[in-house]
């Protein structure tokens, strides 16, 4: 199976669905996913693999606020591994917004940072300033930073 990452897939696709516990498995076809090379880069086919199993993981993962941020923070992480920034972010989003911790908003922050996401970034900051209460001389610091890029790269574009 580690050989043929298809093959794991669609033997997973099947078998995930006769088991009762579905999360451990569902995340090894999610892994699985995540091993095809796909030969078109740019058509559907591994990238439509590794969505649909990452949307069923999530869609069962979600019993509750933290599982459902804990699975999509796991789940970004995998995109981040495959340089997937947009999606890793978009994951990373899911989970702050589904349990709004600091932690969660600062990977958010960061990540969105590091991708060019200047004004992503800035807004998971403001939402860490709310909980200090506005008054973290650091945390302003460095939401004007975000902020002031996110306008630069608007007069670039």
């Amino acid at each position: 199976v580690d050989k043929k990452p298809e093959e794991a897939v669609g033997l997973l696709e099947i078998e995930c669905q006769k088991v009762t516990e579905r999360i451990p498995c569902l995340q090894a076809r999610v892994l699985a996913a995540a091993q095809i090379k796909d030969p078109h880069p740019g058509r559907a086919g591994a990238q439509d693999r590794l969505g649909a199993a990452s949307k069923e993981l999530i869609g069962n993962a979600c019993t509750t606020a933290v599982s459902c941020a804990d699975m999509a923070t796991w789940v970004g992480d995998i995109r981040q591994g495959r340089s997937e920034m947009g999606l890793a972010l978009a994951m990373y989003e899911r989970a702050a917004r589904a349990d709004p911790t600091e932690a969660r908003w600062l990977k958010l922050a960061d990540m969105a940072s590091g991708a060019g996401e200047h004004g992503r970034a800035a807004e998971a900051l403001e939402r860490i300033a709310q909980r200090h209460g506005g008054g973290d001389p650091e945390l302003k610091q460095r939401i004007q930073a975000e902020r002031s890029l996110a306008g630069t790269r608007l007069l670039h574009h």
